[in-house]
This record gives C-alpha cells, structure tokens and sequence, in this order.
C-alpha cells in the first residue's frame, strides 16, 4: 500500500494515477477489480463527446477499453477515440486491427509499418509477401539471418523475382555464417 500512497503523492494528474493504481490493482488482485476502479473514476461519455485531447486522459481509458470485454459496447467507441487522439500508437493500432478490422487490412497496414521500418513480431506475422515484393523480401531475410534460420533464408531468397537481385542476396546468405554481423559490418 506504501507504493500506492506514493503513487498519490507524487501524482502529476488523476489520470496517472488512476492508471498507475488500476494496473497495481490488476498485477497484484484482478482484472475485474480494475475494471470496476476505472469504472467508478472515468467519466467515459465525456471522453467520448469533448473534442479536446488529453494524453494523460486516453491513455487511461485505452487502457481501461483494453481490459473490457469484446462484446462490451464502449470498448470499441473508447479505442476509436483514443485511435483519433493518438494516431502515432501503433501497439493501439494493432490492437483495434485484430479486434475490428479484416485480414486485408491488418495485412495492408503490416506492410505499410514494414516498409516504413517497424519491425516487430506481430507485424511480420501479419505480412503476406505476394510475388514481385523483393524489397520487402529482402528486409525480411536480412532480419531473420541467423545461423538457426537457413532453410527458411534459403526458402525466401529462392523466391526473389529481380533474377540480379536473388543472385546477390543468395550469394551473401549462402556465404555468410550470420547475415545479421554482415549487415552490421562485422568483418571476421
């Protein structure tokens, strides 16, 4: 409870703290405690009607909306308006892609981060590498060049469209005991 206390004293807003304590709540006793503490702290109708954007505000009810059930109503309504305020959020963005979005979405929105240098798991899983994609081929054979991943490097490179460009990366995968040092410089 010393760790709550402090929590309180050194608060810069509710909001901070209300998502502090309603996450120590939901380690330390449950889930459905949490819900019910946010419950009775957020005032979820004028989240969702004010215009203005407060971080400390969206954070707190994303975070709520992340522990409510799917079939809960405001869950969706509290993530659109926490998308619209922080559109840069892209753990948010994933969320709602898996929750509300179809399969070409979360496939054309994987691709975009891709491209644009986000790289996480859950990202790459979501990619569907059609043919003709030797950019994002090679980014992904180059990210997963390690001594344990061959066959697939192999498998991947093989599919390479650009006949110079498959010359070259298989050469480099075949050649190289870890692609990963090679592409940070690391000369042996």
């Amino acid at each position: 409870m010393r760790f709550i206390n402090n929590l309180y004293e050194y608060k810069r807003n509710d909001f901070d703290y209300w998502n502090s304590k309603s996450f120590y709540i939901l380690v330390f006793d449950s889930k459905e405690k949490s819900i019910n503490y946010l419950a009775n702290k957020l005032n979820i109708s004028n989240f969702l009607e004010t215009p203005n954007i407060n971080y400390a505000e969206s954070l707190v009810m994303k975070n709520y909306a992340t522990l409510l059930d799917i079939t809960n109503p405001s869950k969706k309504s509290i993530l659109n308006k926490c998308l619209l305020q922080t559109p840069q959020d892209v753990e948010l963005w994933k969320q709602w892609n898996n929750l509300y979005e179809s399969e070409k979405v979360k496939e054309g929105f994987a691709l975009k981060l891709f491209t644009r240098g986000y790289i996480d798991g859950d990202v790459i899983n979501d990619l569907k590498i059609k043919r003709g994609m030797d950019e994002v081929l090679v980014r992904v054979i180059f990210l997963l060049g390690r001594p344990n991943t061959e066959d697939l490097v192999l498998k991947l490179a093989n599919k390479i469209s650009n006949p110079t460009l498959k010359e070259c990366v298989m050469n480099i995968v075949t050649n190289e005991e870890d692609i990963q040092q090679y592409t940070l410089g690391v000369v042996k």
